[in-house]
């Protein structure tokens, strides 16, 4: 019976750990994103009534650096800026927008580095609550 010997790599601080921990994420998903995972835009998509919205982070951006349009059912994302360094940070992301939202009545803010869009619901598909007897 052969035995599997594994190597524990030794690390001086919990930080240096995390950040193997974050290298190695990167070198897996990488080649599937191709981005720096560190720097892409994180989302969440809620439903709350009679509205839909989208929610994503956008450290370091203004108005100015962000373009929101809408084709048929898709909702294209697209930003850039440069930093400090001169370095340029993108993010350019499609999201699916439910059947149900009203397109015409979307609307967006920015504040503190959360981009917040609001798609309100079609008046035919808002929950009914009904009263039981």
């Amino acid at each position: 019976m052969s035995s599997l010997i594994f190597k524990r790599p030794k690390y001086r601080s919990n930080g240096d750990f995390v950040s193997h921990l974050m290298e190695t994420t990167e070198e897996i998903f990488k080649p599937l994103f191709g981005e720096d995972l560190r720097r892409g835009a994180f989302h969440s998509f809620l439903e709350d009534g009679d509205k839909y919205f989208l929610e994503v982070s956008l450290p370091g951006y203004e108005k100015k650096d962000v373009d929101i349009s809408i084709k048929s059912d898709t909702l294209t994302l697209e930003a850039q800026r440069e930093d400090r360094t001169g370095e340029t940070h993108k993010v350019d992301r499609d999201y699916t927008i439910p059947p149900k939202a009203k397109v015409s009545k979307v609307s967006a803010s920015l504040k503190d580095g959360i981009l917040l869009i609001e798609l309100p619901r079609a008046e035919g598909t808002k929950p009914v609550s009904i009263a039981i007897e």
